[in-house]
């Protein structure tokens, strides 16, 4: 039983490993811009020169959300997994500038990229 339960801790450490690199590849130098709606704060790393975006919830609720996983050994659902999460906030941060998203993917549970078009 320990065995299985390290087996999954692993596996669960090294997918997280493939979408973090990914985030740090595409974004490590981009600053994240803070965008507050609905009583939620997002932390959007925005490349309009290559029509992308990053969106992730605020540092505490990223970090309560990776705690809480840590702690479960990654058997815990993560509130931030599907689209619909993410893409009210992203539609609105975009309207500002009279873009429209075009497509996205699941980054890491805390972490959609979006490509979009103005």
């Amino acid at each position: 039983m320990r065995k299985t339960f390290t087996l999954l801790g692993l596996a669960a450490i090294l997918t997280g490993c493939a979408g973090i690199n990914e985030a740090m590849t595409k974004y490590g130098d981009t600053a994240p811009v803070t965008y507050r709606i609905d009583g939620s704060t997002w932390r959007i790393f925005d490349q309009p020169e290559n029509g992308r975006l990053m969106i992730t919830p605020g540092i505490g609720a990223a970090g309560a959300a990776g705690a809480k996983q840590g702690l479960t050994f990654g058997m815990a659902g993560y509130e931030y997994v599907q689209s619909e999460t993410f893409t009210p906030p992203t539609t609105a941060y975009l309207a500002q500038r009279d873009c429209k998203i075009t497509g996205g993917h699941l980054v890491v549970p805390t972490q959609y990229e979006f490509e979009y078009a103005c």
